[in-house]
């Protein structure tokens, strides 16, 4: 395992299977190179901070979302079963269109206003919005995309789930005649209970 620190960002690079590595990211990180099996990254509680994984291969990463501002970006190659826990801070959370999802990952966004923008490929990812009354997103490119299946858990009043450029709100999800022909294409979205 190398380090190299440019400015505010560490890349570290990878030229074999590194098994459990813990990091710590304060600014900015990008994992580059070979595999990683079972890391765990911890985003800093203080402040903004981003994660890059552009490695090949991925396995079972914990991602512990503490920061106010949390950017996790999977940029190349394959991750799978991944784990993002989100917390009071913002999540951004990218799936660049080089990547892929494999397994069964999931992403509990937590409080707050929250963002996951899926480009590239997943196979069966879980999206928990959190039960809050912020406005999360999930932006999906198209729904190629979805290979298997995605869910949405606590689907809010003010949440969006947008398809190809399409919105989709709390009120229109609603209606069991539009949910129905999103769960034919993979999406499942279970609405949050409103008091």
């Amino acid at each position: 395992v190398a380090f190299e620190t440019t400015g505010a960002t560490t890349t570290v690079t990878t030229e074999a299977t590194v098994t459990e590595m813990e990091i710590t990211v304060e600014k900015n990180v990008v994992v580059e190179g070979e595999n990683l099996s079972k890391p765990t990254f911890t985003h800093n509680s203080n402040g903004k901070s981003t994660l890059t994984l552009a490695n090949q291969k991925t396995v079972g990463a914990i991602i512990a979302a503490e920061g106010a501002k949390n950017q996790i970006n999977f940029a190349g190659g394959a991750a799978k079963s991944t784990q993002v826990n989100g917390d009071a801070g913002k999540e951004v959370i990218k799936i660049a269109d080089d990547t892929k999802l494999t397994g069964k990952s999931v992403m509990n966004l937590g409080a707050n206003k929250d963002k996951v923008i899926i480009d590239g490929i997943i196979n069966k990812l879980t999206i928990d919005n959190g039960n809050d009354s912020a406005k999360d997103k999930i932006e999906i490119s198209s729904l190629d995309n979805i290979q298997k299946r995605l869910k949405v858990k606590n689907f809010g009043e003010e949440d969006r789930l947008i398809i190809e450029g399409d919105a989709f709100r709390y009120q229109d999800l609603e209606d069991k005649d539009l949910r129905e022909p999103l769960k034919d294409l993979g999406i499942i979205v279970t609405l949050a209970e409103i008091n």
